[in-house]
């Protein structure tokens, strides 16, 4: 939790909790001086001479003049007692009971006012999201409306820069026009999907294929809501927000081998600083044939990060005794680039995958490797000396 956020609830939360005490502690001794005999005894004497006047014991004169003395001798003890009345001081119980349920409301006021917001340590101080995906959350995942409501200014700004329309964005404006009269179009609603991807307008991308899974419905399988988190992500420059983590959790119950929802889900664990199950799902995704190498490519431009954060923190395992974390660590990783190998060899992938390859076994210490897949890499690509001069340069940078 954040700690701005904890000391501007106790600069709320402890003055009133001390006002509600003094309070309790002055109407209890409020409450004393009501219960005193010199009190009960004038209260007394007041209420008998109104009688004896009313039965025609004593005169009005007499009664004037003994009430007179009574209200003397009243402000007398009020006086020496400091205390006056202005108004009817409520019971011990009443103002118990009103104290607790204020720090209650404070409290719980203050809690739901945190969780609505998400986790504060996302925010910037004016309020912008910050745009590193790689800022761990807080216990809340931000929502994905309010990541997108704090990027709105800067897409607005963006777009403001641009005077002219393209021809595409008038066909998606006409586009959009007549879909707004055919919600449940589901064939209007994919091309409609496609021109905004083709325009890389990924909020109105998400809204829509959110529209094309309530069309679906119970059809909906496991690549429409991996998608869906897909779009979330991209419409918030790279956050997995909580709207994203439900769809990749669908998509991966439907479907335990769904490349897209492990590689995403294994990014929001990331995001979290869990490193195994960020490498277990990774593994999964290359262990798998494929007809391209976009989920290994993916997995290999983030596999920096990982290492990263492995060679800073001590894996933890729940229940084993192992002392050398740092061994096992490097053992799952170097199978996940070993399988990723498998993946880039068999489908002719790009230089760039290759290169990310190298770098990977290079930061894991795993150096003859990384040589024997250098000398891989100039064969399959014909590298002359100064393309594969620059390439060990490239794949030996901190």
């Amino acid at each position: 939790m954040n700690i701005i956020f904890l000391i501007l609830v106790s600069l709320l939360c402890i003055p009133t909790i001390g006002l509600c005490l003094s309070r309790l502690l002055h109407s209890r001794e409020i409450q004393l001086y009501e219960d005193s005999s010199e009190k009960k005894f004038l209260r007394y004497h007041l209420n008998q001479l109104e009688k004896d006047f009313k039965l025609g014991i004593i005169g009005k004169e007499e009664f004037e003049k003994s009430k007179l003395l009574i209200s003397q001798n009243a402000l007398k003890l009020i006086k020496e007692n400091g205390e006056i009345e202005s108004f009817k001081i409520p019971s011990k119980l009443t103002n118990f009971v009103a104290s607790g349920l204020l720090i209650l409301i404070l409290l719980a006021g203050s809690t739901i006012a945190y969780l609505s917001v998400g986790s504060p340590e996302m925010l910037l101080s004016d309020g912008k999201i910050a745009l590193n995906p790689f800022t761990k959350p807080g216990p809340t995942r931000l929502s994905q409306r309010k990541i997108e409501q704090a990027l709105k200014f800067e897409t607005e700004k963006t777009n403001s820069d641009r005077s002219e329309q393209t021809q595409d964005e008038i066909l998606l404006e006409q586009l959009e026009v007549v879909l707004a009269n055919k919600p449940i179009d589901l064939e209007g609603q994919e091309f409609l999907l496609r021109m905004y991807l083709r325009l890389q307008k990924f909020s109105k991308a998400r809204k829509t294929q959110l529209k094309i899974i309530s069309i679906l419905d119970e059809k909906a399988g496991s690549p429409a809501y991996a998608l869906y988190a897909e779009l979330c992500f991209l419409a918030a420059k790279g956050y997995i927000s909580r709207d994203a983590l439900e769809a990749l959790q669908k998509a991966k119950k439907l479907n335990p081998n769904n490349r897209q929802a492990l590689f995403y889900y294994g990014l929001s664990l990331l995001q979290e600083e869990n490193i195994i199950g960020t490498a277990n799902n990774w593994l999964k995704v290359v262990s798998m044939p494929a007809k391209d190498n976009r989920w290994t490519h993916l997995v290999l431009t983030n596999f920096d990060k990982l290492i990263t954060l492995s060679q800073k923190e001590q894996i933890k395992f729940r229940g084993w005794r192992i002392d050398d974390f740092e061994t096992v660590n490097d053992e799952l990783l170097l199978a996940i680039l070993n399988n990723a190998e498998k993946r880039l060899g068999s489908d002719g992938s790009s230089y760039e995958s290759w290169k990310q390859l190298i770098r990977a076994h290079y930061k894991l210490n795993s150096i003859s490797q990384g040589n024997i897949l250098v000398r891989k890499v100039e064969k399959i690509f014909s590298l002359d000396n100064t393309r594969l001069e620059e390439l060990i340069e490239q794949v030996n940078k901190p």
